[in-house]
């Protein structure tokens, strides 16, 4: 199926509609704030194209039950991916934005001969055990910890990933599997994965500030990411670089080794629960909660938005407690006009899979 036979409503539509599972013609219209007559019409063009499908019946307050209508899952799959310099994670959903798999590589990522090779062999992998995604497969969405000016290839990538960097990895993925890729920055894709499937689904505005192997943020507007000129729009992490001691997983990392604490192998681990109560673990949590406080009040000051959410790769109990502490946080004791921060809430993704999830989510919304 072809982009260009969708608009913006269109898309808008489908969007909700994923969100929701199934909705009639009229709670549709409600939701889109467009006539009920618009969204027949435009529902009658994506049934006709097989992007629609039927589904239970809606029993109204008044008159007889309506057809609900629901994404046709089968119309198309999209294909998530997130890199890091340890890890891969891969996520294949289906058109009505529903994980049909999964996959996680771990090694060492900094120094592959072909990123292209790697992660087009990653994905045929995952797409041999699905036949039929493999056949109809609509796009790919790259997460990566990078930053633009404005063009669709990163001009800046995390220094893990040094050895990506040049590499127009959208061109060369594309040519390996015959589908459009696109490439986004890691903390815009985790946002958008809590827009469309996280917590954040009544949200229309809020800011993501996301904590992986560095730190970033992501603006959400209406309903729809905010690049800003360049693409760079949110990129907190611009404001306290990595010479500085900054709240991310590097600097976990080190500290907690420097203390002489044994670091479980994944972020999913039980064992992250007892470094986080640790004395090694409240002193980070309390020294990260200050400098992440500082930030997000800039973003408050510049932006005021109506709900802050911290997401990422940090591993949970950790993220709990910069949360917790963070809210306890107070405004310098000589600002005689303090602002208060919004509500600072935990994103629902999985750990690990945030920005896959995201990067789904928009491959998802271009079709």
């Amino acid at each position: 199926m072809e982009k260009r036979e969708l608009t913006a409503t269109h898309r808008k539509l489908l969007g909700l509609l994923r969100r929701s599972g199934s909705l009639s013609r009229s709670a549709l219209a409600a939701a889109s704030g467009l006539t009920t007559a618009a969204v027949s019409m435009m529902t009658r063009d994506m049934l006709n194209l097989g992007l629609l499908e039927e589904s239970d019946r809606a029993q109204g307050r008044r008159g007889p039950p309506q057809i609900n209508l629901r994404p046709a899952a089968h119309a198309g799959y999209v294909l998530g991916v997130y890199a890091e310099y340890d890890l891969i994670c891969l996520i294949l959903m289906d058109y009505a934005g529903q994980c049909v798999a999964e996959t996680t590589l771990r090694g060492d990522f900094r120094v592959v001969d072909s990123v292209a090779d790697t992660l087009a062999d990653a994905i045929r992998t995952l797409l041999d055990a699905q036949p039929q995604a493999r056949e109809r497969l609509l796009a790919v969405s790259l997460a990566l910890p990078a930053r633009f000016d404005g063009g669709a290839m990163p001009v800046w990538i995390a220094p893990g990933l040094a050895a990506w960097r040049g590499v127009d990895i959208a061109r060369q993925l594309s040519d390996r599997l015959g589908c459009p890729v696109l490439v986004e920055n890691d903390a815009n894709c985790a946002a958008i994965g809590e827009l469309h499937f996280g917590s954040a689904a009544p949200d229309n505005s809020f800011f993501y500030l996301y904590i992986g192997k560095g730190i970033g943020g992501a603006l959400i507007l209406n309903g729809e990411l905010h690049r800003g000129k360049q693409g760079n729009a949110g990129e907190i992490g611009a404001l306290r670089t990595r010479a500085q001691s900054r709240p991310s997983f590097d600097d976990l990392h080190d500290a907690l080794l420097a203390a002489g604490e044994t670091l479980p192998s994944t972020a999913a681990d039980a064992n992250w629960q007892a470094l986080a109560t640790s004395p090694a673990g409240e002193r980070w949590i309390q020294r990260a909660a200050g400098e992440l406080y500082r930030l997000l009040y800039t973003v408050t000051a510049l932006l005021d938005p109506p709900s802050l959410y911290l997401g990422g790769t940090l591993p949970a109990p950790f993220m709990a407690g910069l949360q917790a502490a963070v809210m306890a946080q107070t405004p310098a004791p000589d600002d005689d006009a303090p602002l208060t921060l919004p509500p600072v809430r935990l994103s629902t993704l999985p750990t690990q899979n945030s920005a896959s999830f995201g990067a789904a989510a928009l491959a998802l919304n271009q079709y």
